[in-house]
């Protein structure tokens, strides 16, 4: 369940992130915050659209998780690419190993639960 927590973390912790790469890359310019605000719209509604529990679209759990995974090391090469490639780095590696855990947790839910089937 922590993993699950620390997704939800992740994803959060991403749109604050895009917002601080749109404001970084536009630095200087007059559309600044707007660039900013974008870049957090954006992700917020690309996640909605396809990435969410939720979403209303064909695809499987499994491939929504790993879009959403995309879209994080996205907005981590968006990071890297604004003048912060510590920071970036630190928020892929975070990705990543949360995606690990996903996964692995996943294999030990589906694990038990045939255990448990098949000793009905």
């Amino acid at each position: 369940m922590l993993h699950l927590a620390a997704r939800f973390l992740l994803e959060l912790v991403g749109v604050v992130a895009a917002a601080c790469a749109g404001w970084a890359i536009a630095a200087g310019s007059t559309f600044q915050p707007v660039v900013a605000i974008g870049a957090a719209l954006i992700l917020v509604t690309a996640w909605a659209l396809v990435a969410a529990p939720k979403a209303h679209n064909p695809l499987a759990p499994r491939t929504r998780e790993l879009i959403g995974t995309g879209f994080l090391l996205l907005v981590a090469g968006a990071l890297a690419w604004a003048g912060q490639p510590g920071v970036a780095a630190a928020f892929a590696a975070a990705v990543v190993l949360n995606q690990v855990l996903l996964v692995a947790f996943e294999a030990d839910a589906g694990a038990i639960a045939a255990h448990y089937a098949a000793g009905r």
